[in-house]
């Protein structure tokens, strides 16, 4: 594995310091020189609904029982799906690769007296996750993880759902449209990575300012679903319900599994 798949670590931590919400979800609305209280209603809102609809195909299509105690929300980014799942579950972890998308999260649970969220940083192995769960939920993240790590992360959560708990993990698979950040190629993202680090050092000296609207490049990438759901039926899943997703031509399905 080659040091540039890990570049995309330090992209997200830059998003993560320079325009975190417009990291999670690219709507102009949500850039850091934009943020009002209504765009960040409208922002956690978005959650809100995201997570209502995860429970109610969990409950529909897989087990009309299904009340979650303890939830993962990998890729947590600022803490949009971590705040309704706490709501409802007795524990929730929110795991990201972003250190300055973690502080933002607990300044948001914080805001919402929320005491039963806990955060970890994440790595390829996620050994900072410890135990099992009843769901481990991801969405609009894998996709920026480079195939073969994403993989990687994939079947490690799926280790930490316990028995009959559920997945609920997002996954693109193909492109509708190219778009020039889709589309840019290695060696103008390492560039672009390199500048902005570049930049990031200069304003920390105070020698530069930093345009508000900076932020690094986002990979986006599909993954073979065939080696996904041979994994999962290896493992003895014997039910999978999928929705189709469509985030600005990055085609994708939504997974729902049972674990037993």
């Amino acid at each position: 594995m080659s040091n540039a798949d890990f570049s995309t670590d330090k992209d997200w931590e830059l998003w993560g310091q320079l325009n975190p919400y417009y990291g999670v979800l690219a709507d102009d609305c949500f850039k850091k020189e934009n943020l009002s209280k209504d765009s960040l209603k409208l922002f956690f809102e978005s959650g809100e609904n995201h997570v209502k609809h995860v429970l109610e195909i969990c409950k529909r299509k897989l087990d009309p029982q299904f009340s979650p105690d303890r939830i993962v929300d990998f890729g947590c980014g600022t803490g949009r799906l971590v705040i309704p799942f706490a709501k409802i579950g007795k524990e929730v972890v929110g795991v990201d690769v972003s250190p300055s998308m973690i502080e933002e999260a607990k300044k948001n649970c914080k805001a919402e007296g929320l005491e039963n969220v806990n955060f970890l940083i994440s790595d390829d192995a996620l050994t900072k996750l410890k135990g099992e769960f009843d769901l481990i939920h991801s969405t609009i993240v894998m996709q920026h993880i480079p195939v073969e790590r994403g993989e990687k992360i994939f079947f490690k959560l799926f280790q930490h759902i316990k028995k009959n708990g559920f997945g609920a993990i997002q996954l693109t698979y193909a492109r509708s449209k190219y778009s020039n950040t889709f589309g840019e190629k290695p060696k103008e993202r390492v560039q672009n990575i390199v500048k902005h680090q570049v930049k990031l050092f200069l304003s920390k000296l105070g020698l530069i300012e930093m345009p508000k609207s900076v932020g690094p490049g986002m990979q986006m990438n599909s993954y073979p679903l065939n080696r996904v759901l041979f994994f999962l039926q290896s493992q003895g899943v014997k039910e999978l319900y999928t929705e189709f997703t469509d985030h600005g031509g990055e085609l994708g399905v939504m997974l729902y599994f049972k674990k037993v």
